[in-house]
C-alpha cells in the first residue's frame, strides 16, 4: 500500500512539474493567470474589507462584492460608495488593480497581434539594412585577417602590452 501511495505521489509531482514547465514556456499565459488571480483576490478582499470599514453604507458582503466588482472593472455605477477614508483607500487599491489587469491584458493581446504580423511578413531579399549588414560582416572578417597576418597569425598578447599599443595608434 505504501508503494502505491508513493507511485501516486510521484505521478502527481511529475504532473505538477510538467504543468509548471508548460506554463513557463508561455510567459504571457503565466502573466495573465497571475494577474487574473490577483484581480479575483482583490475583488473578494476589497469587497469584504469595504463592508467592514463602511458598514453604514455597504450593508452586506454581497453589496461589498458588487461594489468591488464594478470598481475593479472601472464601471463605477455610483450606487454604492464607501464614505470612510479607509474605505476610499481600499477603493483606490481596487481601481489600480483593475487598471493593471486591463493594461496587461491589452498589452498581451497586442503583443500576440504584432508577433503574428511579424511572422507573416516575408523578409525582403533586397533589404538595404540586410545588404549593409552583410557587407560589414565581410569587412570585419577582412580586418580580422589583416590583424592576424600582421601579428604572424597569433592573437595580441595582453600581458606584453600589445593591446594598449594598438589602442594608442
Amino acid at each position: 500500500m505504501t508503494t502505491d501511495r508513493r507511485r501516486r505521489r510521484v505521478s502527481r509531482e511529475e504532473r505538477l512539474q510538467q504543468w509548471l514547465a508548460s506554463l513557463f514556456d508561455q510567459p504571457l499565459k503565466v502573466a495573465w493567470l497571475a494577474l487574473a488571480s490577483v484581480t479575483v483576490f482583490l475583488v473578494v478582499v476589497g469587497g469584504v474589507l469595504v463592508r467592514l470599514t463602511d458598514p453604514s453604507h455597504i450593508h452586506s458582503i454581497w453589496q461589498g462584492l458588487w461594489w468591488s466588482t464594478q470598481t475593479i472593472t472601472t464601471v463605477g455605477y455610483g450606487d454604492v460608495i464607501p464614505e470612510s477614508a479607509l474605505g476610499r483607500l481600499i477603493g483606490a487599491a481596487v481601481m489600480l488593480g483593475g487598471i493593471a489587469f486591463l493594461t496587461v491584458t491589452t498589452a498581451a493581446i497586442t503583443s500576440l497581434f504584432v508577433e503574428a504580423s511579424r511572422q507573416k511578413r516575408p523578409r525582403a531579399p533586397d533589404d538595404p539594412v540586410q545588404r549593409e549588414l552583410a557587407a560589414l560582416r565581410v569587412e570585419v572578417r577582412e580586418l580580422a585577417g589583416e590583424v592576424r597576418a600582421g601579428r604572424g597569425g597569433r592573437a595580441p598578447d595582453a600581458s606584453s602590452g600589445e593591446l594598449e599599443q594598438g589602442r594608442e595608434a
